[in-house]
């Protein structure tokens, strides 16, 4: 019995503290993974869409499910370490080239024909102050200078 009363004043302890204190102690505080406020101007992702031989613009969507995504969060990153690094410009560029042409051979893999494309377009897409998205091409990529 005594053990059991012990057991419930550390955890109203430890819940007081937790409200108290406003320290994060999991599980006796919320989760804070998406709980904080954001501000709008901060929010961005990359995207990569292909420019057709014709000059319209679609997004690039693959049957991997994530992998679009994953390559525009590689991207963001090879392209914010670029603008904060100029030492490694060189490996930075090999290791975008790199992602690029898997993304190629993805294409390939999915029966999409890359000769009706003329190049991949680098895109920032943000959100304004009236919640629709902007987007910023940040890079054109011609595709002859991956395929060679």
């Amino acid at each position: 019995m005594n053990i059991c009363i012990i057991f419930f004043f550390t955890i109203c302890i430890l819940l007081l503290w937790v409200t108290i204190a406003g320290k994060e102690l999991y599980p006796f505080s919320h989760y804070p993974m998406y709980s904080g406020p954001h501000d709008l101007k901060n929010i961005g992702v990359f995207r990569i869409a292909i420019e057709k031989k014709d000059g319209n613009i679609v997004w690039w969507q693959s049957e991997f499910y994530r992998y679009p995504e994953y390559s525009g969060r590689k991207l963001q990153q090879l392209w914010e370490a670029r603008n904060n690094n100029q030492q490694q410009e060189v490996f930075l560029q090999l290791e975008r080239h790199r992602l690029l042409i898997s993304i190629l051979q993805i294409m390939k893999k999915e029966n999409i024909n890359a000769d009706e494309y003329n190049a991949f377009h680098i895109i920032e897409r943000t959100i304004n102050s009236d919640l629709k998205p902007v987007n910023k091409t940040v890079e054109i990529i011609p595709l002859n200078r991956l395929k060679r």
